[in-house]
């Protein structure tokens, strides 16, 4: 008969790793502690009043998914700012962004309705 091959429940357990994850009744109680903290979050978040102090602005440090990138002001071969770049914006107008539409951040702001923030000078 073939041996049964180790899990990794069995891996941990033969390295003396202990996890929330090691049996079956911390996983059950490990559920019901996230569904109670998702829960509370959920609450204290629609509880929140509607004149609550607004927000300014929003600053949004990240990777490609939030930054398609603009160097208008850089000197340098590329450039994004000629059509067809931009063409999914209002007015089809290219705003240096190396990318073709809107992307996350400037849905958050258009929802909360914050002013578009673009540099003029230059």
């Amino acid at each position: 008969m073939k041996p049964k091959s180790p899990t990794a429940t069995d891996l941990l357990e033969i390295h003396g790793h202990r996890g929330i994850l090691r049996s079956s009744e911390n996983r059950g109680t490990h559920s019901v502690f996230v569904q109670l903290v998702a829960a509370v979050s959920f609450l204290l978040i629609i509880n929140i009043p509607a004149d609550a102090a607004a927000v300014p602005a929003v600053f949004i440090f990240g990777d490609s998914l939030v930054d398609t990138g603009n160097n208008n002001y850089i000197v340098s071969v590329a450039k994004s700012d000629f059509p067809p770049y931009g063409r999914d914006f209002p007015g089809g107008t290219a705003t240096g962004r190396f990318g073709n539409g809107r992307i996350l951040p400037d849905f958050i702001g258009i929802k909360n309705r914050y002013k578009l923030y673009i540099l003029k000078s230059n």
